[in-house]
């Protein structure tokens, strides 16, 4: 089964932090004028992890995308 191996979480894992950043960004540039002490943080972070919930889900529910992508077997062997 391809999610109990290392290169699907690992991969899983940068897509997250891609995600995150990537909406964080997003939210940071939107806000004309930034100011990091007058940013209201909580909501762009809530943002930033519900993007990152709708990734992981994305991640299981669309294995084989990871798998091509990267090129992983069934058995979590890298072709060459």
């Amino acid at each position: 089964m391809i999610y109990l191996t290392g290169a699907f979480w690992l991969e899983t894992l940068a897509r997250s932090v891609r995600t995150f950043a990537q909406t964080l960004l997003s939210l940071i540039i939107v806000g004309v004028g930034f100011n990091a002490v007058t940013f209201d943080w909580g909501p762009a972070l809530g943002v930033s992890a519900g993007a990152v919930v709708l990734c992981v889900l994305t991640c299981l529910a669309f294995p084989k995308t990871i798998v091509e992508k990267k090129g992983v077997t069934t058995n979590g062997r890298q072709d060459v």
